[in-house]
């Protein structure tokens, strides 16, 4: 199984900030888990994810972390249908070290930014 073990690049702000960012990951985010086939072998990706319509606050969390933001052209295709702006973290030390950092202001999504946490805390030993 592949392991991206690259240097954290991710930023982590002050604690209000981190508490604004979790609120709105507890609203608009999510933490999951991909498997997928690479040449025979499976691969386990974790993925951080945040998407809405508000280009300024995504634009806003981006900026705090130290991440990219992007239209999402699949979620905005069809018309009338507002734009869709996102963040997406794939690598494991910054998914890591995100969820870290929002878990104690976490409520909606605390159990499964948790449940990532431990997977990779387990299967990555990091």
């Amino acid at each position: 199984m592949a392991i991206n073990l690259r240097k954290p690049t991710i930023k982590i702000p002050e604690k209000i900030i981190l508490a604004y960012i979790a609120g709105l990951w507890d609203g608009e985010g999510s933490f999951f888990t991909t498997i997928s086939k690479e040449r025979g072998m499976k691969r386990i990706r974790v993925i951080a994810k945040i998407q809405m319509t508000h280009k300024n606050t995504i634009k806003f969390v981006a900026k705090k972390i130290g991440w990219t933001y992007y239209e999402d052209k699949y979620a905005s295709w069809q018309q009338n249908r507002k734009k869709q702006w996102r963040i997406a973290i794939w690598s494991v030390w910054n998914v890591k070290i995100l969820i870290e950092n929002l878990l104690p202001y976490l409520i909606t999504k605390h159990r499964e930014a948790q449940r990532l946490l431990n997977l990779i805390k387990t299967h990555y030993r990091i």
